[in-house]
């Protein structure tokens, strides 16, 4: 079961909204909106600084034919 369905279940923003669809829209745009966060957080706290790193090792080229 993924965390989202367990932590935040679609059945409360349908609820909430009074609305199946409205709250599957909802339920919908939480999760994309979760996952640009997360991988936001991602490359900020994770990627970025091994980007860093590229300028240490150089780059092969391929060889003359």
């Amino acid at each position: 079961m993924p965390l989202q369905v367990r932590w935040l279940p679609y059945l409360l923003f349908s609820k909430t909204l009074h609305s199946v669809l409205l709250g599957l829209l909802a339920y919908y745009a939480s999760a994309v909106a979760i996952a640009f966060g997360l991988a936001f957080c991602s490359y900020r706290l994770y990627e970025k600084h091994f980007l860093k790193l590229k300028k240490y090792f150089p780059e092969k080229t391929a060889a003359a034919a």
